[in-house]
Parts: structure tokens; C-alpha cells; sequence
């Protein structure tokens, strides 16, 4: 057969104009993801009030608010103060690193302090166990002495021994 023959089946004319349903689909996909795209820029942009309010408060209310907040809520006030500080001061996060790294550095130390105070409560413990062992052991070996010594048939002298007779009978 020849291939380069005119096909006299005629064209269907109706379903030119609709969308196949596979297309359709497609275009619902999406939809749905360029609407969920756009929520979740709408849902990036920062609530600011959080940090507002706090830097409303006065000193001693703002660092008892900021005793409430757990380590997460922490950081994204941390990141709400800075995102609200940095147009008035476009250097804020070198200071805020620079900060944090010298707070990081005095919690290092501080935390070296108490471990070495630990080290010595340590020591001092395993000293006095250890005084406390020997002396159990020098005491129970004098106890011992005196147990065989007992087993062992020697009674004990006691001064007023001599002075007492016991009946043995006519």
C-alpha cells in the first residue's frame, strides 16, 4: 500500500474545540499547585507583632516575657527582631553574630567553671570512700582477731577473775 495516499475518512469536527479530560486534569494539577505555591509565599512573609510587642514592653517585662519562651519560640523571636531591626540598621547581622559568638564563648566558660567544680566534689568523694573503706577493713580485721582468739580456746583475762570460784560439787 501506499503510505502517501489521501485517507478519505472524514475529520471528526466535534471534539476539536473540548479538552480531553487527561488535560483537564493536568491543568486542576496545576492550578492547585500554583495556589498552594502562593500560600506558602503569603505564609512566609513574618509576623512582626510577636517581636513589636516585646520591644513595647519595658525592660524587666520584656526579659520576664522572654524567661516564657521554650528554646524554638526563642529562635524565631530571635529571627522576627532581627528581620524587624534590619532596615534600620543593615549591620545588625554582624553584630548579632558577633554577639552570639561572645555569649557562646562566656556559657563555654561558665560551663568549665562548674565542671571543674564537679571534678573536685568528685575527688573529695572518692578520698572520703576510700578513708571510709580502709577503716572498715582495719576494724573488721581486729574483729577477726578477736573471734579466732575466742575459737581459739585463749580466754580472756579479766581482772577479777582470779577472785571468783566456782561450786563444782561434793
Amino acid at each position: 500500500m501506499n503510505s502517501n495516499r489521501f485517507d478519505p475518512r472524514p475529520i471528526p469536527t466535534k471534539n476539536l474545540c473540548r479538552p480531553h479530560r487527561a488535560t483537564r486534569a493536568v491543568l486542576a494539577i496545576g492550578l492547585l499547585v500554583f495556589f498552594t505555591g502562593v500560600d506558602r509565599l503569603a505564609a512566609q512573609q513574618p509576623d512582626l507583632r510577636a517581636a513589636r510587642d516585646l520591644l513595647a514592653l519595658p525592660d524587666r517585662e520584656a526579659l520576664e516575657a522572654v524567661k516564657k519562651y521554650n528554646a524554638d519560640e526563642a529562635e524565631i523571636l530571635t529571627t522576627q527582631l532581627l528581620s524587624l531591626t534590619r532596615p534600620a540598621n543593615p549591620d545588625i547581622d554582624r553584630v548579632y553574630t558577633l554577639v552570639r559568638h561572645l555569649e557562646t564563648l562566656r556559657a563555654d566558660a561558665h560551663a568549665q567553671n562548674r565542671l571543674n567544680t564537679l571534678l573536685y566534689v568528685l575527688a573529695l568523694t572518692l578520698i572520703l570512700f576510700t578513708a571510709f573503706l580502709i577503716y572498715v577493713i582495719i576494724d573488721q580485721r581486729a574483729s577477726l582477731r578477736a573471734l579466732q582468739k575466742l575459737l581459739a580456746g585463749a580466754p580472756e583475762k579479766s581482772p577479777d577473775n582470779s577472785s571468783h570460784s566456782v561450786y563444782q560439787g561434793d
